[in-house]
């Protein structure tokens, strides 16, 4: 799955990284590792500041797994 995250942290996935793929093990754990990424560079983008760590998180997961624009 190809993504970028643009300097204030949102995440795109390409149209064809969005498209279902079969769940797995391997799916769900490199899922995850992209979500930790995407919510580092979120908080990174917001000076690490403390209290928005979930936040981060659900945004990230949000962005990778729906067809829709970043949340900011």
């Amino acid at each position: 799955m190809k993504t970028k995250v643009d300097k204030s942290g949102n995440v795109h996935a390409s149209s064809s990284a969005r498209k279902a793929a079969p769940r797995s093990g391997r799916h769900c754990e490199e899922l995850s590792n992209r979500v930790a990424e995407a919510a580092y560079y979120k908080a990174e983008a917001r000076g690490f500041e403390p209290g928005h760590e979930v936040d981060d998180w659900l945004d990230a997961e949000r962005e990778l797994t729906c067809d829709s624009e970043p949340v900011q």
